[in-house]
């Protein structure tokens, strides 16, 4: 499966991060009213970047490619993670 163009992938992306940052940012407001603006930033990217990384933007993107017309079965399986084990004993054996 060919990866998405690059344009695409940064809409993508910025598609996943904008609604996250908001709404991380308002649930953390009343929570870090006072706090120096820096440590407020630092919370909510500990937040959000774990959550854009493992499940908006790979959930994002296999919509995209189901959407240009690339097969299911070939999307899980390019977009499937590997168990950790699995990938390691197979790097060890070549």
């Amino acid at each position: 499966m060919r990866p998405l163009p690059r344009p695409l992938q940064a809409l993508i992306t910025w598609t996943a991060i904008l609604p996250l940052v908001l709404l991380a940012s308002a649930i953390a407001a009343p929570v870090t009213v006072g706090w120096p603006d820096p440590l407020r930033t630092a919370l909510v990217i500990t937040v959000v970047v774990p959550v854009a990384v493992f499940w908006a933007v790979p959930t994002l993107a296999k919509a995209t490619q189901r959407m240009r017309g690339v097969p299911a079965e070939v999307v899980d399986a390019a977009c499937s993670v590997r168990p950790m084990q699995a990938s390691l004993s197979s790097e060890q054996g070549r």
